[in-house]
């Protein structure tokens, strides 16, 4: 599941543009949009001039499951690609926060699955005790 999680929030911010609150990235300083657009920067993503925070493809790349368990799953950035979520948050475009971790549409899509999986589990669970009381 982070993996799957992780994906969707590069589908997010890198293809959809748009902030963990839904809005599309505050636009790019206008002399690095023109160097962006130009491909004048090396490994630019997308090459397009458009904030997608997909420069060099590292930090979006890097995001990937630290830790999980039966019960959770942790995802995140090493220490350096980490700095620049944080350093782009700061110019106006947030990937997460401590108000939202992730998206809601991608919040929504985690709850139909832990709801599906909830849902096969107790399918799979589901027992039935009898208890009789009083005289045979």
């Amino acid at each position: 599941m982070g993996a799957e999680l992780a994906d969707r929030i590069i589908v997010h911010t890198k293809d959809k543009q748009l902030d963990v609150n839904g809005k599309k990235f505050k636009s790019l300083d206008p002399v690095y949009a023109k160097r962006k657009a130009s491909g004048k920067i090396r490994r630019v993503g997308g090459g397009n001039g458009k904030a997608n925070l997909y420069a060099t493809g590292d930090m979006l790349s890097d995001l990937a499951t630290k830790r999980s368990t039966k019960d959770s799953v942790t995802i995140g950035w090493g220490f350096h690609e980490s700095q620049k979520v944080v350093g782009n948050a700061e110019n106006g475009r947030v990937i997460t926060s401590a108000k939202r971790a992730i998206a809601k549409s991608i919040e929504k899509m985690l709850q139909r699955w832990i709801d599906k999986q909830t849902k096969r589990n107790i399918k799979k669970n589901d027992t039935v005790n009898i208890i009789k009381l009083g005289k045979k």
